[in-house]
């Protein structure tokens, strides 16, 4: 069924680099995948990170863990509907194995594929596979980063603002916080939507102490306020004058529910990569519906507004415009502080092959479906 696999790693440089109380960042690094079959159907998997992806470490967990098996020799797969069955079969198993970050990738980027090669069989998109739910998200800008002034915050929420956009996140760890959010409260007014994002760096009473300072500005939720413990979550949830958004840095499946049962978050926020891909995210996203909680997306809007859109507890998506214009096969355009989900058939995230030869780090490495077989 499969011919063979081609991976390419990706760099997208910054016009203007910028930096949160973590790093610096001056590129978005990525990997794509493209799983080949012998029906002729491609299936594009494409992930991308603020973080300096590892290419090399991800690449060697596919070539050792994930390819063996999917082309395993005892196994016969003939058409995309027995692939994704197969893949649903062993994908809790490789998910139970991961530890790591790039484990979670390389999970995630083939299940995003395996995902693409299904909708493309069945002839229709994710979305709709999923439900179709909603025609479209309102979107939330990312930004508010810390290397900018207050001023640069101000018009770079007007910019948004000329898109529809009416809600903006301002990353904490500044040491006029206070300052800069009252004056971008200030300069777009009281109805425009402030979020606050702590990057989980305070102490549960800290963030508690935070959430009445900022509670005049009308802030629509306190962003991972701390590291990831339930009992700090419970302190912060019954302390906190403002909202709670988490789960972006949350892995295992137990935790979701937990945090989901016991109400420790106002807002669940899902990260593709770390969920494991469309199929991790779709199962916490109806842990999150079971319990009536908001579901928003972290990064990489591109894929996740087939998914969010899918479900009727979609609140918001979180859009940024980190990577370069174009770039894309399908256009996400934001109209009327809106995303729609790509309709055509597949996941609806392909890199032109414009992109891939520019922002390419290295020619594709192919494996062959008989050199995997014989062990790599």
């Amino acid at each position: 069924m499969i011919t063979e696999i081609k991976i390419t790693p990706l760099s997208f440089p910054l016009a203007k680099p910028f930096s949160n109380h973590i790093r610096e960042i001056t590129h978005i690094t990525g990997l794509e995948v493209k799983i080949v079959t012998v029906v002729g159907i491609v299936g594009h998997g494409f992930i991308y990170g603020l973080h300096n992806m590892p290419h090399d470490e991800i690449i060697n967990i596919l070539e050792s863990r994930i390819f063996p098996k999917l082309f395993a020799h005892d196994i016969v797969i003939e058409d995309p509907t027995q692939l994704m069955s197969w893949w649903k079969k062993i994908w809790p198993i490789l998910k139970l194995q991961q530890h790591t970050q790039s484990e979670l990738t390389a999970l995630a980027i083939i299940d995003i594929a395996i995902w693409d090669i299904l909708m493309k069989d069945k002839k229709t998109s994710l979305n709709k596979f999923l439900g179709g739910e909603k025609n479209t998200v309102p979107v939330y800008a990312t930004s508010g980063w810390l290397s900018l002034s207050s001023d640069e915050l101000i018009a770079e929420c007007k910019e948004y603002k000329k898109q529809g956009v009416t809600a903006f996140k301002i990353r904490l760890g500044h040491k006029e916080d206070l300052a800069r959010v009252r004056a971008m409260r200030d300069a777009m007014g009281d109805q425009f939507i402030l979020i606050l994002d702590a990057n989980q760096r305070y102490s549960s009473e800290e963030a508690i102490q935070i959430s009445k300072a900022f509670s005049s500005f009308n802030i629509l939720w306190l962003e991972e306020p701390t590291i990831n413990k339930l009992d700090l979550f419970d302190k912060i949830k019954k302390g906190s004058i403002i909202p709670i958004a988490l789960g972006e840095n949350i892995i295992a499946e137990n935790d979701f529910i937990e945090i989901c049962k016991n109400g420790l978050t106002d807002i669940l926020q899902i990260d593709l990569p770390r969920a494991g891909g469309i199929t991790g995210f779709i199962r916490i996203l109806e842990i999150a519906l079971e319990y009536s909680i908001p579901v928003c997306n972290h990064l990489l809007y591109e894929l996740s507004v087939s998914i969010v859109s899918a479900y009727k507890n979609a609140y918001m998506l979180e859009y940024d415009r980190l990577l370069p214009s174009g770039i894309f096969s399908h256009n996400f355009k934001v109209i009327d502080g809106c995303i729609q989900p790509p309709d055509q058939p597949g996941n609806g995230v392909e890199l032109t092959e414009s992109a891939l030869h520019q922002y390419g780090l290295s020619t594709n490495t192919v494996y062959p479906n008989s050199l995997i077989q014989s062990g790599l």
